[in-house]
């Protein structure tokens, strides 16, 4: 999966309103990425946590806390997934009509 794909995929997931998203099948496509890409292009993951918006500093932390119990795919799967679930509920949040 290339990144541009796998970036349309996380973007579509939180754009999805209706609770369709099926949230573990997107982890399960990030993972092996992600781990691929955490030892062939670093920079590349930062390019793309940058643009889901997540901050390096919950990074850093989440890497220190779980470095022992989780590949640093399933970290960042997590990281993202988490993200992406606060975009929806803000978007949520903000499109009710009052």
């Amino acid at each position: 999966m290339e990144d541009e794909e796998l970036f349309e995929a996380i973007r579509g997931a939180a754009l999805q309103q209706q609770g369709t998203m099926d949230w573990e099948v997107l982890r399960r496509l990030l993972i092996p990425h992600l781990n691929e890409l955490l030892v062939s292009d670093f920079h590349r993951v930062l390019v793309l946590l940058y643009r889901i918006d997540v901050s390096e500093k919950v990074v850093r932390e989440a890497l220190e806390k779980h470095v022992h119990e989780k590949t640093g795919g399933e970290i960042l799967a997590d990281l993202i997934i988490a993200r992406q679930q606060q975009k929806v509920e803000l978007r949520k949040k903000y499109s009710k009509k009052g």
